[in-house]
């Protein structure tokens, strides 16, 4: 997908308007299998998906189930109605690329020393390299040395490589001192190369909660960019509104779920009067996590996750008299290898619930059992196709509001969705 290019805000603002009301009409008649956890009341859950998707959904083996996780539309579904949804799906949620090929310069080859990225995550090397050549290829070239804030830029890898190997001055702010002290230790262990810029280590709170406005003026108003990747529900906002018409700003929202919805996502004029969907603290997990694509082996365990997780909010809500869906904490892999009884065992103790092992195995055995966990597993392969186009719904309303006050925002998805499935940048040019 690739956006049409405008010569106005007056047109840019008419697309995003556009893509909002096609989502939003699309979603809203939905809304009862997006906004809600299907666990959550289960079984009225259910009265949501029509009965042909769970049919369907049932008939599919175990492959054609993780086909279906990692975004592919087995074709046994056609008759169904779900390769219809699941395909538009596909067309509402695309976000376009950005066209690294403009650059001769591959990201993934660009020449660091071999140690610049040691001890990072693959993860997070695949985003420092992209995001270091989206940078380069989308700021003015008025000067080969810049200034840039980085946002909550922890041990600051990101702006090691920004300063050290692109020559830019880096500011990164971070409240917490023990990743900036680490960043620092590991800072004085590389050489400076010929042409490096300069990185400093900022301990600092911004935006409306912090101590020190004048500083918070002083360096944004200094800085040609301002970076932040990535920044976890709120902080999102408080970055965005940094914004100043002589610098660019790139931000990649995550945590979505840390939002308030009746204040932080409709956050346009246009969606607050016309696309006001309620996103509550369900659905914004759901786009949180959407996106996620998983090898074969990781969604045998994700399936064995669910499938106890599901018998122990069922024999909860057999047991007690709270038919809500409630949190109870994670678990190693390895208990989910072991019998369900050993497993739920655990988690009922931290609720002063006590069964016998074997009695909850007995429980998790039953045929009527195995045929409502595994019908709560199919309805969330079906919720959980929608976690990507919640999070477009998110970014679009970002981008609007700020094409509202006169800025030029853009969006781009920059990384493998694979590696970083919150891969796409909000982009706001200098306005100068």
């Amino acid at each position: 997908m690739t956006y049409p290019v405008y010569p106005t805000l007056e047109h840019t603002a008419k697309f995003y308007q556009q893509e909002l009301v096609k989502i939003y009409e699309f979603l809203k008649p939905l809304k009862g299998i997006w906004s809600e956890e299907v666990l959550n009341q289960f079984p009225d859950t259910l009265e949501a998906y029509p009965a042909s998707w769970l049919q369907a959904m049932e008939e599919l083996d175990f492959e054609k189930h993780w086909l279906i996780e990692i975004g592919t539309i087995p074709t046994e579904l056609e008759s169904s109605g779900l390769t219809e949804l699941f395909k538009t799906l596909e067309e509402l949620e695309a976000i376009p690329q950005w066209d690294f090929s403009k650059d001769m310069q591959d990201p993934n080859q660009y020449p660091y020393p071999s140690w610049a990225l040691n001890y990072v995550t693959e993860k997070k090397q695949h985003e420092i390299r992209f995001f270091s050549q989206f940078i380069d290829q989308t700021l003015p070239k008025s000067s080969s040395s810049l200034k840039f804030i980085d946002i909550g830029g922890g041990k600051g890898h990101l702006a090691r490589i920004l300063a050290l190997y692109h020559g830019h001055h880096v500011t990164t702010l971070d409240t917490n001192a023990e990743l900036q002290t680490l960043g620092k230790e590991r800072l004085d262990k590389y050489p400076y190369p010929t042409g490096a810029g300069s990185l400093t280590f900022l301990n600092h709170t911004f935006g409306k909660d912090s101590e020190d406005q004048k500083l918070d003026r002083l360096i944004f108003e200094e800085a040609q960019a301002t970076l932040g990747l990535h920044t976890c529900g709120p902080l999102a906002l408080e970055h965005i509104q940094t914004y100043q018409d002589h610098h660019g700003l790139y931000n990649f929202g995550c945590c979505y779920q840390k939002l308030d919805w009746t204040t932080e996502v409709n956050l346009s004029e246009f969606s607050q009067e016309h696309t006001p969907l309620e996103l509550g603290k369900f659905a914004l997990t759901l786009a949180t996590r959407g996106h996620t694509k998983i090898n074969f082996k990781d969604y045998e365990l994700k399936k064995r996750v669910k499938l106890y997780r599901a018998a122990l909010h069922l024999w909860m809500s057999d047991n007690t008299t709270d038919n809500t869906f409630i949190t109870v904490g994670s678990a190693k892999a390895r208990d989910y290898f072991e019998s369900f009884g050993t497993y739920a065992h655990k988690k009922l103790q931290k609720f002063n619930l006590y069964e016998s092992q074997d009695t909850l195995d007995d429980f998790y055995q039953r045929e009527d059992i195995q045929k409502k966990i595994h019908t709560i597993f199919h309805a969330n392969l079906i919720r959980w196709r929608f976690g990507r186009i919640l999070e477009k719904f998110i970014l679009l309303n970002r981008a609007l509001w700020q094409v509202e006050k006169g800025r030029h925002a853009q969006l781009y998805q920059v990384f493998d969705s694979e590696l970083s499935p919150r891969n796409t940048v909000l982009f706001i040019p200098p306005n100068n």
